[in-house]
């Protein structure tokens, strides 16, 4: 009788200490993924901030050329079919980057000179 109690206890004893690994394993892994997870997140943050950085710096390059564009064919007076699309292509890639509308009225001014060619015609 106390052979078989202590079979029991010593039975009970070793079914207590696998759940507990069990338990403790799973907890371990849980965190771990847990912890993967939080990494995970840091670095898509990371990711999103460097995107942001890049795109505000295009954005910037792109206003510059633009804003240099007007500056110099507005001093001139006039500009050509080639420069109004390359003016229309930046602008394009500016609002998709969120840039700002102020620019727009820039480029509408750029637009608005007359061609090179038409320029010319009318000096002759």
């Amino acid at each position: 009788m106390i052979q078989l109690e202590l079979a029991q206890l010593v039975v009970t004893l070793v079914m207590t200490f696998v759940t507990a690994a069990i338990v403790a394993a799973a907890g371990y892994i849980v965190k771990k993924t847990f912890d993967r997870s939080e990494e995970s997140k840091r670095s898509i943050e990371e990711s999103k901030k460097s995107i942001e950085l890049v795109k505000s710096n295009l954005r910037m390059m792109i206003k510059y050329s633009i804003v240099q564009s007007h500056r110099i064919y507005m001093e001139r007076g006039s500009t050509s079919r080639y420069l109004i699309s390359l003016v229309d292509e930046m602008y394009e890639q500016y609002t998709d980057l969120e840039g700002n509308s102020w620019v727009g009225q820039l480029v509408k001014e750029i637009r608005g000179l007359p061609l090179d060619d038409v320029a010319k015609a009318k000096k002759e």
